[in-house]
């Protein structure tokens, strides 16, 4: 890709990263995808596990235009990659395997994630982003207070 359609699709990478970072909050999960005790339920939930797809195409997309960027943050945490690979690992000894190896690979794709976040974008750029994803989480739970304190309002504390 050319520099030129790079910067046009700077506003879209850039809200789709606010939308991933909400995403990531959990702010609404057990709302959309859980139970009345406000845990999230995504094991076997399609809708969920649709969601999560979804999401990590596009991320990976973002990562496979900047790919450059994104192996030479990977040389620079390499301890984490290899904390990963721990965690991908103990799929072998888990009472669980394919659940750790399904998480196990989200693990991995949320930490290229956070490696091209942290190299794609200033600062500057990343605490704005940021400041929009927590806006957008605040502004959500006012509004699930106001207009539904049944999910909105812990009514067991």
């Amino acid at each position: 890709m050319d520099f030129m359609g790079k910067q046009m699709l700077k506003p879209i990478e850039k809200a789709f990263n606010v939308a991933m970072l909400f995403y990531t909050t959990g702010a609404i999960l057990s709302f959309v995808f859980g139970s009345s005790d406000g845990t999230v339920r995504d094991e076997g939930s399609i809708p969920y596990l649709a969601l999560q797809l979804a999401l990590y195409a596009v991320a990976f997309c973002f990562i496979a235009i900047r790919w450059r960027l994104v192996l030479r943050g990977a040389m620079n945490a390499k301890w984490i990659l290899a904390l990963v690979g721990i965690a991908i690992a103990s799929s072998a000894w888990s009472q669980d395997p394919l659940f750790t190896f399904r998480r196990s690979l989200v693990l991995l794709a949320t930490t290229l994630y956070a490696i091209y976040f942290g190299g794609r974008f200033t600062i500057t750029e990343q605490l704005r982003m940021l400041s929009w994803t927590f806006a957008l989480v605040v502004f959500s739970s006012l509004f699930m207070v106001i207009f539904l304190p049944h999910y909105g309002v812990d009514h067991g504390a």
